[in-house]
């Protein structure tokens, strides 16, 4: 399979081609994912913050890039604002449900070239990805998980 480069295209755009080339969303794994991708980091609390470090032994995707994953149990639908921030790389944050589908994905709509994620989300397991947006990319980071239901 040829290498796979993520294009600074509109976000839209940016999703469709990603899901059409298997890139983040055929299994729990991804197709070509590392077997470091199976196993999670830790769990990441609603209203609450984790600490991390990609390394050169973090899970490796199939596009090359290097992410950590984190499991997320939600009860009830709610409405979540997740945050990747890192003074070490350009930060992308995406979200795949139990069944490894690609739920929401985003890269750079926090403040600099943070990830922030708003979406409502229903009951189950899913897995967070701390990812970087190019190869090579490594170093420390937070991922925040904060309810922003609607009272």
């Amino acid at each position: 399979m040829p290498t796979l480069r993520k294009l600074p295209v509109a976000a839209g755009a940016a999703l469709l081609t990603m899901l059409a080339l298997g890139c983040k969303d055929d299994g729990p794994t991804g197709p070509q994912d590392s077997a470091e991708c199976a196993t999670p980091v830790g769990a990441v609390v609603i209203d609450g913050m984790v600490a991390g470090t990609l390394t050169s032994a973090s899970c490796l995707l199939a596009d090359q890039t290097r992410a950590d994953v984190w499991t997320l149990e939600i009860t009830a639908l709610t409405t979540l604002q997740l945050d990747l921030a890192s003074d070490d790389f350009d930060a992308v944050l995406f979200v795949r449900n139990s069944s490894g589908r690609l739920v929401v994905e985003d890269d750079d709509s926090g403040p600099d070239l943070d990830s922030r994620i708003i979406h409502t989300f229903g009951p189950g397991s899913y897995r967070v990805f701390a990812n970087t947006y190019e190869t090579g990319e490594l170093g420390g980071y937070t991922l925040t998980v904060a309810d922003v239901t609607p009272p």
